[in-house]
């Protein structure tokens, strides 16, 4: 019988943005990020593969990142960690997040995170 290997922490095969929620320390799972016109009634749930953020800017070209679209994303992130009391952290790209605290505080970082998933 041979062991697993644990082989550490995983960056997401996920495409830029996307969110890293903490279910405890260094345990979590990533989902993607995605701007939509409209959301369901009931909203997103961090079980969602997919959690959409309501496009502030639907006639921008699709896939930029612009600052009204990113100061909604945090706003929603944060909005998110505090309501599932969950640690989070906002990915846009290569060296640029947005980590989120339940209590609402928010810090950048050039330090994207790593996650061990469940599963």
């Amino acid at each position: 019988m041979s062991k697993r290997k644990n082989r550490g922490p995983q960056p997401p095969p996920l495409p830029y943005p996307y969110l890293a929620v903490r279910f405890m320390p260094a345990i979590g799972a990533y989902r993607q990020v995605a701007f939509v016109t409209e959301l369901d009634a009931d909203g997103p749930r961090s079980t969602d593969e997919v959690i959409g953020i309501v496009d502030p800017e639907p006639s921008a070209p699709a896939g930029e990142l612009t600052p009204a679209r990113r100061a909604a994303a945090i706003a929603a992130v944060v909005s998110w960690s505090h309501r599932w009391e969950k640690r989070m952290a906002l990915c846009f790209g290569p060296g640029d997040a947005v980590y989120v605290e339940p209590d609402g505080r928010t810090a950048e970082s050039d330090h994207l995170p790593f996650v061990n998933v469940l599963g």
